[in-house]
């Protein structure tokens, strides 16, 4: 069977664990600022959803359940140079965004 790949997996083991932000500058996750999660009424709430990869016919085995961010999931980012641009949507990427809206928040 295929291993994650590193962001993912360091992710999905930061959400198992409940490690804070302060700890993943260790682990590659140094440019998100913060998990702000998905609006929820007045307040946001960081969810976590199983994802099921399906079933193998050929294998004959059920694939994997990974831990995904839900759609609408809200993050901000370091405000810095090392942070913009490709770095920052391919470790994004990796955490399960398909796609990014850039908002600005007040």
């Amino acid at each position: 069977m295929k291993s994650l790949k590193p962001p993912l997996y360091l992710y999905v083991k930061l959400m198992q664990i409940g490690l804070s932000l302060k700890s993943v500058a260790l682990l590659g996750l140094s440019v998100l600022r913060r998990f702000m999660g998905v609006l929820s009424g007045d307040e946001f709430k960081v969810r976590v959803i199983d994802l099921g990869l399906g079933f193998s016919e050929v294998g004959r085995f059920r694939r994997p359940m990974l831990k995904a961010l839900p759609q609408g999931t809200v993050i901000r980012l370091r405000n810095s140079d090392e942070c913009r641009g490709a770095l920052a949507v391919g470790l994004l990427s990796e955490l399960g965004y398909g796609s990014l809206y850039r908002v600005a928040l007040s």
